[in-house]
């Protein structure tokens, strides 16, 4: 399986200020516990039915993730405003993005299933990405939770 990429959803981003920060936490984003995990499980999905529980699985440990993160994030940065506007526009465009993903996939079927799976996790995972680069800023030897 190739290695995931982070693609962002929301439409809204204060990444990285400089690109020794954006090297620097993408070395730690490339450690995280999750997608080690999700390589190791992918290993063992066989069917479709198992690939599409996979996912389904990986996108709740992203949204806890998510949830985490924002946590303390909100505790670092001292509940800083723009951020807090930012995960509000997130989880009020969430059902929006998440039927734009269901409705991009076309065919039906077993693949549709495993498309639509895969793009829900990516897009909780690239949410969990976005959060962790801003916890970064202010706490660069943070930990996953690894829900």
């Amino acid at each position: 399986m190739p290695a995931i990429e982070a693609v962002p959803e929301s439409g809204t981003s204060s990444l990285y200020s400089s690109s020794a920060k954006n090297d620097a936490f993408q070395k730690k984003w490339e450690e995280n516990p999750i997608d080690a995990a999700f390589q190791k499980d992918n290993q063992s999905a066989g069917s479709s039915r198992q690939i599409v529980k996979l996912y389904s699985d990986y996108a709740n440990k992203w949204k806890n993730e998510i949830a985490s993160a924002y946590d303390r994030l909100m505790t670092v940065s001292g509940n800083d405003a723009a951020l807090k506007n930012e995960q509000n526009s997130w989880v009020s465009g969430q059902a929006a993005a998440l039927q734009k993903i269901k409705n991009s996939v076309v065919s039906g079927g077993t693949g549709a299933s495993v498309a639509i799976a895969s793009k829900i996790m990516q897009f909780y995972r690239s949410r969990a990405q976005q959060i962790y680069s801003e916890l970064y800023q202010y706490d660069p030897k943070f930990t996953f939770s690894g829900n």
